[in-house]
């Protein structure tokens, strides 16, 4: 089994912390065409409430139907939430524990013996960039996120070689229903 843990300190109350962390999950992950699995249809993320609840990036903004990234193992707002990763192998802890001054938000990655990493682990990466940022400054933030720019329907990296750039390597980009090479 590897873990990896992250801290971050934010100057909320962990009741605070928590509620920011999973009800405004949609506004303090960061759009960008890289940040979603399938960034061309990503309206946003969503985390459902209690312990069966998902982590949903959504693709339908009227029914928030879209790709189930996790099930809630754990709901204890103000203490810990846990999920197992629909995607992966990945099991993920997060804690939220006062301090003096606010909460420290603690992420902890869990891959079993044998088990893959699909993007499960990218949450030990984000929450130290944007958590913390989102925590500043939601008292004054623009509410809901500014939608998404489409440029292309989907971008996907077309296998590049070890070791070669990517211009190198090809992206492919689709549009329309197309692909088109970009060397």
């Amino acid at each position: 089994m590897t873990s990896t843990t992250v801290s971050v300190s934010v100057a909320v109350e962990p009741a605070t912390a928590f509620t920011a962390f999973t009800e405004e999950l949609d506004l303090w992950w960061v759009r960008g065409p890289i940040n979603y699995f399938d960034s061309s249809r990503a309206l946003g993320m969503r985390c459902e409430p209690g312990v069966g609840g998902r982590l949903i990036e959504v693709y339908d903004g009227a029914t928030g139907d879209g790709l189930e990234l996790g099930r809630i193992t754990v709901w204890v707002p103000g203490v810990a939430l846990a999920w197992k990763s629909s995607v992966d192998d990945v099991e993920i802890n997060v804690r939220f524990v006062p301090t003096a001054t606010g909460t420290d938000v603690t992420v902890e990655a869990t891959i079993p013996v044998a088990g893959t990493d699909r993007g499960g682990t990218a949450w030990v990466r984000v929450v130290p960039k944007w958590f913390p940022a989102w925590c500043a400054r939601r008292g004054t933030a623009a509410r809901p996120q500014p939608a998404l720019g489409r440029l292309a329907v989907g971008v996907y990296y077309a296998k590049p070689a070890r070791g070669r750039p990517l211009a190198r390597g090809g992206v492919r980009v689709r549009v329309a229903g197309r692909a088109a090479r970009r060397a």
